[in-house]
This record gives C-alpha cells, structure tokens and sequence, in this order.
C-alpha cells in the first residue's frame, strides 16, 4: 500500500488470456530468462498449445511451465510432450 502512493497513476494489464498475440514475445523473453545463452525455443505445436490455455495464473503460470519444459529438455526444440499436464 504505502509503495503504490508513491506512484501517480496505475496501470491495468489484461489477463494474458486476453493477450494471446503477446504470447509469442513473452515466451522468447522467458526463455532467454531462464535458459540464457542455450538455444531453446517451442515448436509450432508447442505455441500452439500454450495460445489454447486459459493462463489462469497469468505469466507468472507461463514462466513455471516453461521452466518445466526446460527441464525436461535444456536445449533445442520444447515440444508439446515436455510442457506440463497442465497446459495441455
């Protein structure tokens, strides 16, 4: 609360449900966030996939499943099998 006097105006953002053309950039800047420097990318059918899921948990759900798709492969091509059950 005393933090957001600080600020003069607020901004509202849509739910990320609502922004499924944003999807696209924000997995590439979570990627580079999580995997710096490895080439790690979503196939076709992966980002076709996570454009189909609500994002109830906004981008903060988007980074956790990404990073579980990381896990499952470092490196290369995240396909639909290494996202979590939750996005599919």
């Amino acid at each position: 609360p005393e933090l957001l006097a600080a600020f003069r105006r607020t901004v509202t953002v849509p739910p990320l449900r609502n922004r499924s053309a944003d999807l696209p950039a924000l997995v590439a800047a979570v990627l580079a966030e999580l995997a710096p420097g490895r080439d790690a990318r979503l196939s076709a059918d992966a980002q076709r996939t996570l454009a189909r899921h609500s994002w109830p948990g906004n981008v903060a759900e988007l980074r956790d499943a990404l990073g579980e798709a990381l896990r499952r492969r470092p490196v290369g091509v995240l396909q639909v099998g290494d996202l979590p059950a939750s996005c599919q």
